[in-house]
């Protein structure tokens, strides 16, 4: 009688937090599981977004530029692509400019004093912070998909802009050599007796897309 008092008072001492079952009446347990379902759940959701982003950053790349140029219209428009799927194509046309500062147009001397200066300095060091840091992603994306002849030629512009119409106006004369020659091929291109339509328009098509990129 004693040893099953002794017992009893034992088991209902012992702290629940470090048992694998938990009360769920006055007669019955149930398995302490809560805490290892959020854990799993916790690993599906890295997991998955882990493999999205790795999916995604896949379907984003652009080739690398041929040094001559020859792709440039290809690559161009691929950059354009990827850059606009991630929200950053204002960095490549300059239409995302710097934040403006607050000190624009004070006097050297000038120190924020009234609550509203403080708050737009303040905001204004952020959204810089913020804007270097997405300008620097587009010089990147940049830098990576060219030849490093090409990047030592751009390498000390200020921004992904630059960056951009420094390369535009390098290649600017391919681009019309394509052009040039995309329309040449469009006006020679005829349906042949017994051709293919659907082959023809396809062709047709595509030229005038390529003519659209440049």
């Amino acid at each position: 009688m004693y040893l099953n008092s002794l017992a009893h008072s034992h088991s209902t001492s012992v702290d629940s937090r470090y048992s694998p079952l938990r009360p769920i009446s006055s007669t019955g347990y149930e398995p302490r599981v809560s805490s290892l379902r959020s854990s799993e759940v916790l690993l599906e959701k890295s997991y998955a977004t882990k493999h999205s982003t790795r999916t995604g950053d896949k379907l984003l790349e652009v080739p690398k530029l041929d040094a001559s140029g020859k792709d440039w219209p290809a690559w161009k428009a691929r950059l354009e692509l990827s850059l606009t799927a991630r929200g950053l194509s204002g960095y490549l046309y300059g239409t995302k400019p710097m934040p403006t500062d607050p000190a624009e147009g004070q006097s050297v001397a000038w120190i924020p004093t009234t609550s509203l200066e403080v708050t737009a300095v303040r905001d204004y060091e952020e959204s810089l912070e913020k804007w270097v840091e997405q300008d620097a992603i587009v010089k990147q994306q940049i830098a990576v998909t060219i030849p490093d002849s090409l990047f030592m030629l751009i390498k000390s512009k200020p921004t992904a802009h630059d960056y951009f119409n420094a390369l535009k106006d390098k290649f600017k004369n391919c681009s019309l050599v394509v052009s040039v020659e995309k329309r040449r091929q469009l006006g020679e291109l005829k349906l042949k007796e017994g051709g293919d339509v659907r082959t023809h328009f396809e062709k047709m098509t595509a030229l005038c897309e390529e003519l659209a990129s440049l």
